[in-house]
């Protein structure tokens, strides 16, 4: 116990949240069963998040939006990983979400890393595109799309916006911790005088 609250001493690498293989293997099953669209979706939603709008999944995979939500209406009513998010208006469903953290994960473990790499790479820049003066907002997301993708350049722009953000905000713990993800980019990039600034 510390004056903050209760703190676990363990090493976040060596925590195991021994999640049981017969669940995973389950989930694995009913994901390699389905057919038609519904894996393309479920995968490029994975990247997405665990909640996702319909246009980052369709703008991944170069689709119509009508098309992307079709397919997640069906897999919500039937009862196939997918959840309808909250909705503030009578109109379409705005976002969707994977109804378990495990169905997410275990999704997204399937992608292949270079699609992975590449769908990420895809649904950061069309956030970055559709965020206008809302970029400060996303950064956090910017920056976790562009690492994953292996945008060294771009995930540094976002998590030095994410260091300034957390500065105001008095979160200077959380404001380290972006500039030591920065640099570790940084460090994986040649000299140049944009990585010496």
């Amino acid at each position: 116990l510390t004056p903050d609250g209760w703190t676990v001493n363990v090493a976040k690498d060596r925590v195991d949240l021994a999640v049981p293989t017969d669940l995973v293997e389950m989930f694995t099953a009913q994901f390699q069963s389905l057919t038609g669209d519904e894996p393309a979706v479920l995968e490029a939603a994975s990247v997405a998040g665990q909640s996702f709008e319909p246009w980052t999944v369709a703008r991944a995979q170069g689709r119509d939006v009508e098309e992307i939500e079709a397919a997640a209406q069906h897999m919500v009513r039937s009862h196939l990983f997918l959840h309808a998010g909250p909705d503030t208006n009578s109109g379409p469903v705005r976002r969707f979400g994977f109804a378990h953290a495990l169905h997410h994960q275990v999704i997204y473990d399937q992608i292949p890393d270079g699609r992975r790499r590449r769908l990420h790479q895809t649904i950061g820049e069309a956030l970055e595109a559709r965020s206008g003066d809302r970029l400060d907002e996303v950064a956090p997301e910017l920056s976790t799309h562009f690492e994953r993708s292996g945008d060294d350049a771009r995930a540094v722009k976002y998590l030095r916006v994410c260091m300034e953000r957390a500065q105001r905000r008095f979160a200077y713990r959380e404001a380290v911790a972006y500039g030591k993800t920065a640099l570790a980019l940084l460090g994986r990039q040649a000299e140049s005088p944009d990585r010496g600034r």
